[in-house]
């Protein structure tokens, strides 16, 4: 705020207002600040502006439910309210100076009980038709872009990274990711898709969520990461006390609609007397949740400690049908994890972070993750400098639900590339080749001995 009247200075100097007019302004240049000057700088600041100009002002005020959610997060949130309630209630109701504001949040701003009283106010979310391609852009402007910039052959990519939110029956995309992929293949054509807009936020939301998640929450979120959908109520004018206050079942609703409304769910299907189809709306999105559930699998295996202790045994020992029953084990017993709707590089990449984990539990180990090894890059390998002994494990997602055949594939690879070689020159005596397949929550290990 200090920032933006600085700007401003010149109004100092301005023939069109009073001594007084000046004396008063001089406290937001000369004050720090305080909470009570805060107060009234908006709307003092939107007088002297229209005595200086003879047009009203026009406010413009983006996110303006950052300050509650970092209030909420760090326990201060009431006051946080009644401070913006002041503030923006002096410069938004009954200011003559005022032309028209218009401010942006995910929390529905009328429900948020700040904004009491206010004229003339209308509030448009991310069900209201006419407005929906204000939230994002539309499959037609992504596929103008990128015929602009010759990147054709990639829409398809874009879609499954940054495509799949239903706003009021319209197909939106992220566009903070669409500018920011479209850089990247600019300074490079062959770069990876990376996530932009979920490394923009803390993903406060989903770890609020996993700590107070209740099993069936839980349950409900590895479906949605097995590629399903959850059917669920969603209330779009709730605010963060919300999330205090009332019973359990009250408090998963606005969980679930604080996730809606935040765009880490979307619309799978249209929605009916307020109850949603929800999905992760792509892979971008998709990539927190995996994390997450990832994070309870390994909380939930760390407790299984006769498990998972003959499971890094039966790793030790290179034994084939051992490592694999407990893999499965760990699977059956502990996730709903299905199938997943995306590729099947995609759903590699799960069972991969299941098994990192898994190994990564054993603190005698060094775990490494798609290092060069031979001719490729192993998905993941294992030195123990104690014993002088490795590991490489490659995966493979059976497709089809061979996998036998899968196993076979991944351990053919490893051997075809010598993935065993930077083990070897690590100084490990003993290297073992582990060719592991997944197919749902079946897993499958075939292990060999390098010679």
């Amino acid at each position: 705020m200090k920032k933006e009247i600085r700007r401003h200075q010149y109004l100092l100097q301005s023939d069109k207002l009073s001594d007084i007019d000046k004396e008063d302004l001089k406290q937001l240049f000369t004050e720090s600040l305080s909470e009570d000057v805060q107060e009234f700088a908006l709307s003092l600041l939107s007088e002297m502006l229209y005595k200086h100009y003879g047009q009203r002002v026009v406010i413009l005020i983006d996110e303006y439910d950052v300050p509650l959610d970092k209030a909420y997060q760090y326990n201060y949130y009431r006051e946080m309210v009644q401070h913006i309630r002041l503030m923006f209630g002096e410069v938004l109701k009954t200011n003559d100076s005022l032309g028209f504001a218009v401010l942006t949040g995910c929390l529905r701003i009328s429900k948020e009980s700040i904004f009491t009283g206010l004229n003339n106010f209308k509030s448009r979310t991310i069900s209201d038709a006419s407005f929906v391609e204000c939230f994002g852009f539309t499959d037609k402007e992504v596929k103008d872009m990128l015929k602009y910039y010759g990147m054709e052959d990639k829409a398809a990519l874009f879609k499954e990274w940054y495509d799949g939110y239903r706003f009021a029956g319209r197909e939106i995309y992220c566009p903070w990711s669409i500018i920011n992929q479209c850089v990247g293949f600019l300074e490079d054509r062959d770069t990876e898709m990376k996530s932009y807009w979920i490394n923009s936020s803390g993903n406060s939301i989903i770890k609020d969520m996993a700590v107070k998640a209740s099993a069936k929450t839980r349950e409900q979120i590895e479906t949605l990461v097995s590629g399903g959908t959850v059917r669920q109520e969603i209330s779009e004018g709730m605010t963060y006390q919300d999330l205090e206050e009332g019973d359990s079942a009250w408090q998963q609703i606005y969980m679930w609609s604080l996730l809606y409304v935040t765009g880490y769910l979307t619309d799978a299907a249209k929605a009916s007397g307020g109850v949603h189809t929800l999905a992760i709306p792509n892979l971008e999105i998709y990539m927190v949740y995996e994390k997450q559930v990832l994070s309870w699998f390994r909380t939930r295996i760390a407790g299984m400690g006769e498990q998972w202790k003959s499971f890094i045994v039966a790793v030790e020992k290179c034994d084939s049908g051992k490592t694999g029953a407990l893999l499965e084990g760990f699977l059956s017993s502990y996730t709903s994890i299905r199938d997943t709707a995306y590729r099947k590089d995609l759903k590699e990449n799960f069972y991969h972070g299941f098994l990192l984990m898994a190994l990564g539990l054993n603190d005698n180990w060094d775990v490494i993750s798609n290092r060069e090894s031979g001719t490729g890059y192993p998905d993941i390998m294992v030195e123990d400098m104690k014993s002088m002994a490795g590991w490489v494990f490659e995966l493979k997602y059976a497709e089809d639900g061979q996998l036998d055949r899968a196993c076979k594939t991944a351990l053919k690879q490893a051997k075809d590339n010598n993935y065993a070689a930077f083990l070897k020159q690590d100084g490990m005596e003993k290297v073992h080749l582990f060719g592991i397949a997944f197919y749902k929550k079946s897993c499958k290990a075939i292990c060999e001995k390098e010679d």
